[in-house]
């Protein structure tokens, strides 16, 4: 009778752990949900603002960046154009927006970013780039060839987005976290990807403006 109410016990307790940790695993789940509910509300409303014509374009694209980059608690966002040149390809800094409490500009730590940096010591990352590959990384990871790049910018977990203007690869949208290395989860994916397209999107729309008034001045 004992070893059956032993057995009993055991089965009790069992079902009892299995259960909470289905609970707890919902309970993650859930809350997964509603951040990614509020991240693409956020992604949503910073995108309105971004594609609407009326608006000044670099200021618009700043706000964009200081938007999403404290919807995911980062500390740097920017874009960077991405060009390919004879000699060699270069990352050209476009916009970018930093936390100045703690953080000084990548275009004043490195000024070289404005004219167009060299992508040799960046070739592993760029490869990723060109295949349409979301780039994570954290310092752990770091390869030897652009570590120093990334501790100068105070860089401890790394995320770039392809963007591409007219299905052609324009750059990329990056953000930079400056205090932890992170886990990037790829449920968050969708709304990279979202962020970066609004900014294809809206540089399609600056760059058609341009052509206009160009026109119009001929």
């Amino acid at each position: 009778i004992l070893a059956i109410i032993i057995s009993f016990l055991l089965i009790t307790v069992s079902i009892i752990f299995m259960f909470s940790m289905v609970i707890k695993r919902m309970t993650v789940v859930q809350k997964r949900l509603e951040t990614s509910d509020t991240m693409l509300r956020t992604a949503n409303k910073a995108s309105e603002g971004l594609l609407t014509t009326n608006h000044d374009f670099d200021t618009s694209m700043r706000s964009f960046l200081e938007i999403t980059a404290k919807t995911f608690d980062y500390q740097r966002a920017y874009l960077l154009r991405f060009e390919q040149h004879e000699l060699a390809d270069t990352f050209t800094l476009k916009y970018e927006w930093y936390d100045n409490s703690i953080l000084k500009p990548i275009a004043e730590l490195d000024p070289e970013v404005l004219l167009g940096k060299d992508t040799d010591m960046f070739r592993s990352l760029s490869l990723e780039l060109l295949e349409n590959k979301i780039v994570k990384r954290v310092s752990t990871e770091f390869r030897p060839e652009y570590a120093p790049f990334l501790n100068l910018i105070s860089c401890k977990t790394l995320l770039n987005i392809p963007v591409y203007l007219e299905q052609n690869l324009y750059g990329m949208l990056g953000f930079i976290d400056c205090k932890e290395n992170r886990e990037l989860d790829h449920f968050e994916d969708a709304l990279y990807i979202t962020f970066a397209n609004a900014v294809g999107g809206a540089l399609s729309i600056q760059q058609n403006k341009s052509e206009l008034i160009d026109a119009k001045t001929v």
